[in-house]
């Protein structure tokens, strides 16, 4: 397979699990996984003293912020990319049914 396959493959691969991450991202069920996340956590912190300064916590949340973050902005990126192209075949059409009326309009006064 040649490296320009590849990727291809591993970006299609990435955008597909970054699709559905944030299609889970904006359903009840990641409500559902933080909010235990959180109680959890908080609950292991105030009985057992566990991350004291709550820096591990602060990270996990970080990182998962991160993430989606990238996902997001690739995700805007490509439903830009395609309005871009969309724009282009809508201002092709246009053009050429100027130039149909255009020709329409010439045969009328000749």
């Amino acid at each position: 397979m040649s490296k320009d396959k590849l990727k291809e493959r591993l970006k299609a691969f990435f955008l597909r699990i970054g699709s559905a991450y944030v299609k889970f991202r904006t359903s009840a069920g990641f409500l559902w996984t933080i909010l235990c996340f959180v109680i959890f956590w908080m609950t292991f912190h105030w009985v057992f003293g566990f991350d004291k300064d709550l820096g591990g916590y602060n990270s996990i949340l970080s990182t998962e912020a991160s993430i989606v973050l990238t996902l997001v902005q690739r995700m805007v990126e490509k439903q830009t990319e395609f309005q871009i192209k969309l724009l282009k075949y809508i201002a092709h059409q246009n053009e050429a049914i100027l130039e149909i009326a255009r020709s329409l309009k010439n045969q009328e006064t000749n």
